[in-house]
């Protein structure tokens, strides 16, 4: 995929989401010292302060409940109570990275007073129940530490290594019965592609989206 191809579907992406009541933002590039010339005129596309209920590492039966359950939910923090157990929050960056030609996803998880969480909590509290449910899944996507490429920040980012073979495979499987436009085909492989690697990673996109026709353009 070429950028100026992930751009337009994370855009059009981005405009069915937000209809849907998931905020993401496109988030122009600001660029660092030793950046190449033109680089700030691309951006990312973003999900920020997505709060999932804390990972209860000592207790097995919890940690089973958990794994069964779709903990990834949207929370006001307006609305957060000091009394109960504090969330974290974790933050989904999509950005394309030239040396692989592809989109490829990013995380980074807090605790609610900023802590930066570690590499095996992220990967029990985040991967846990799809990782041995989906084998594939195991060593492809279990996210390891990276730093971010346009804000140099800490984060965490899922590897595209198997990510063509397996695109490959999936946009078959949902071969459209007439020809599509480009851009058509572009955005479909887009939310497929976010759908599976996202949802490895905790993130959970709106039903609606796999349903709705393209965002006018």
């Amino acid at each position: 995929m070429k950028y100026e191809e992930f751009q337009s579907a994370a855009m059009a992406f981005m405009a069915e989401a937000n209809d849907h009541g998931q905020e993401w933002k496109w988030v122009p590039n600001h660029p660092r010292p030793l950046q190449n010339v033109g680089a700030d005129d691309r951006g990312y596309l973003a999900l920020e302060e997505v709060y999932r209920e804390p990972l209860e590492i000592d207790s097995t039966e919890n940690r089973n409940e958990l794994d069964d359950e779709d903990s990834c939910t949207f929370i006001d923090p307006s609305v957060i109570k000091s009394e109960t157990a504090q969330p974290n929050m974790y933050r989904y960056h999509v950005v394309y990275v030239e040396a692989y030609q592809c989109p490829v996803l990013f995380l980074q998880g807090k605790s609610i007073d900023g802590r930066l969480l570690d590499t095996e909590y992220i990967w029990r509290d985040c991967c846990g129940s799809m990782n041995h449910e989906q084998s594939w899944l195991t060593d492809s996507c279990l996210p390891t530490p990276e730093e971010h490429p346009v804000t140099g920040e800490p984060f965490h980012f899922v590897h595209p290594c198997r990510s063509k073979d397996f695109m490959d495979a999936i946009m078959q499987a949902f071969l459209p019965s007439v020809q599509e436009p480009c851009t058509q085909s572009n955005l479909r492989y887009f939310k497929l592609w976010l759908s599976v690697y996202g949802q490895a990673v905790g993130l959970r996109l709106p039903l609606a989206l796999h349903s709705s026709n393209p965002h006018p353009t």
